[in-house]
């Protein structure tokens, strides 16, 4: 079974075709350069803990309200704060304990461009 398959399995949602590809192929990202992960789930992963999304999702689903077709792909650089996807719309927000919620993408591969690029210049 396929890493995206197995993740909407678990999570109940459809994922969209970018984030599906993320997990199929790259399955996991940590960039040391600006101490961000971005969650997701390969085999052997522990389903329970991170950096698995399924892990990341149903430990912070309650604390910060989220929608059933929002998952956690990263934690924010700041305390508290989140990255979820809208697996309906595909929208990247960052959104924290107090009920701040920001935009940050229309699209996973538009996040994850952001995130390769500061990365890399970081390096």
């Amino acid at each position: 079974m396929k890493a995206s398959s197995f993740i909407q399995l678990q999570l109940s949602v459809n994922l969209p075709e970018d984030y599906k590809e993320f997990l199929d192929t790259t399955g996991y990202l940590c960039f040391d350069n600006i101490s961000q992960e971005i969650y997701g789930y390969e085999q052997g992963f522990d389903i329970e803990k991170l950096p698995c999304v399924i892990a990341a999702t149903k430990n912070n689903k309650e604390d910060y309200s989220l929608d059933p077709t929002e998952i956690v792909i990263s934690h924010a650089n700041y305390e508290d704060h989140i990255i979820i996807l809208n697996t309906q719309t595909s929208y990247i927000f960052e959104i924290s304990l107090d009920g701040y919620k920001k935009k940050l993408a229309n699209s996973f591969s538009d996040w994850l461009s952001v995130m390769l690029a500061r990365n890399e210049a970081n390096n």
